[in-house]
């Protein structure tokens, strides 16, 4: 999950502006090869001289102005669809800058179609978008470092260096390339050499916030959490109203498991940007932690239904729910998590057999805990709640096998726990069928020991 974009400053420019495309936006060319009608240049001429004048707002109007007198103003919707860009307003940008580059397609309005399709994730749509050759070529480097962009979040670790490579052995203090390679290589497992270009990236550029939240991001994944939180202090110092740095002050607490200042950062952060998905994710955990059910409860329902969905948010929507004994929802969600965990949703899997014991439907813990119980499991808890699942549908034989398992595999306690019920199972018969059967005695027993 990540941060909202109301939580987040536009921040595409860092890694892909490449020099010359770094110019001003306000010093784009007149409109006279792609505007027609009169009113609509001189809208557009408006729109550049309130940019001059520093005013985002008024040169906006003036360009849906222009547009709205000439709807061909190619150069007004271009420059409206750079403004929305750089504002973070990514799907009217990509509106506008697809019907241009539709138009009459060229190496800067690929260009720049690319930068909003890396805003929404689109990265196929980039390289689709994007081609490696360039017909100007001023907008080789920009084109290349795009698609390296999209490349390494397709997680093409090895073709995204292959295109960042050349900007570094021609200019070793290029800031996008040294970043993006510090991004691979941490991606890679390469925490040294990530450093390493995050050095070379503070040379040129010591206050560069996103080479220090790299840093502390590298430092949450080796759990080095002293050094996330010197980091937190280093970018609050330098940016202040940053959000990013809170977000992982807060993760490096809870790792700590120091949970009541976690807590107080994050009612803090979600209250100044509510739909902060991610911060909302982890208040709620916290919350979680802290036993503190009912305000997790609040606060997942905050979520998007699209995040709910999520697995990570799932298992803890499954427990939140679990505690309130609201079971049904419990399970809906545990389930949706466990379909995606695999190997890693043991403990959920055995959690949502619980409930449906504790819901009386044996049959259906059974097949959940299948999985985990079959020759030679060493899933203990997993074997004694499919072993007290098969006595309550009747299965005896397959609660036999599973407490014999018990008992070769269990702790002490267990293993005692698992002989006290097996005595009470050698007391029974086989029917004609060949099936284990016990008297309504003993079989009450054996069900009031479970």
């Amino acid at each position: 999950m990540t941060l909202a974009r109301s939580a987040r400053k536009p921040r595409f420019w860092m890694a892909l502006l490449a020099a010359p495309l770094a110019l001003g936006l306000w010093t784009l060319p007149t409109p006279h090869a792609w505007a027609d009608a009169e009113s609509s240049k001189e809208y557009y001429q408006d729109a550049l001289d309130w940019l001059n004048k520093g005013d985002f707002r008024a040169a906006v109007i003036q360009l849906r102005n222009a547009l709205q007198e000439d709807p061909e103003n190619h150069s007004a919707r271009q420059l409206l669809g750079r403004l929305y860009l750089e504002a973070g307003n990514l799907n009217a940008a990509l509106k506008e800058l697809e019907y241009v580059h539709n138009a009459q397609p060229t190496d800067e309005t690929e260009v720049f179609v690319g930068r909003a399709l890396l805003g929404l994730r689109q990265y196929q749509d980039v390289l689709d978008t994007v081609r490696a050759q360039a017909d100007d070529p001023k907008f080789s480097d920009a084109k290349n470092l795009i698609r390296a962009e999209a490349l390494f979040a397709l997680n093409r670790l090895d073709a995204a260096a292959k295109l960042v490579q050349p900007f570094l052995s021609r200019e070793q203090t290029s800031v996008p390339a040294s970043l993006l390679m510090a991004r691979i290589e941490a991606r890679r497992g390469n925490s040294e050499q990530a450093d390493d270009y995050i050095d070379a990236t503070l040379v040129a550029q010591p206050d560069l916030i996103d080479a220090h939240i790299l840093r502390a991001q590298i430092a949450l994944q080796a759990r080095d959490l002293d050094r996330v939180l010197q980091m937190a202090d280093k970018i609050e110092e330098i940016a202040p109203d940053d959000p990013r740095a809170k977000l992982m002050r807060a993760e490096a607490l809870v790792r700590k498991n120091e949970l009541e200042e976690a807590e107080a950062v994050l009612a803090a952060f979600v209250k100044d940007y509510p739909e902060a998905t991610s911060a909302i994710y982890l208040h709620a955990r916290v919350l979680m932690l802290l036993s503190r059910y009912q305000e997790a409860d609040a606060e997942l329902l905050k979520l998007p239904a699209e995040v709910r969905t999520q697995p990570a948010a799932s298992l803890v929507i499954g427990l939140v729910k679990y505690q309130l004994e609201q079971f049904a929802q419990a399970e809906e969600a545990l389930q949706r998590f466990v379909a995606a965990a695999g190997e890693r949703g043991r403990q959920a899997r055995r959690l949502l057999a619980s409930i449906q014991l504790q819901t009386a439907r044996p049959a259906a813990a059974l097949e959940t805990l299948e999985p985990l119980t079959g020759s030679g499991s060493g899933d203990v808890a997993a074997l004694q709640l499919a072993a007290s699942a098969a006595v309550r549908v009747g299965d005896l034989d397959t609660a036999q096998r599973h407490l014999q398992r018990v008992t070769q595999v269990g702790a002490p306690d267990d293993r005692r726990q698992a002989v006290t019920f097996l005595r009470v199972l050698a007391n029974g018969q086989r029917d004609e069928n060949g099936k284990l059967m016990l008297d309504p005695i003993a079989l009450g027993v054996l069900r009031a020991l479970d």
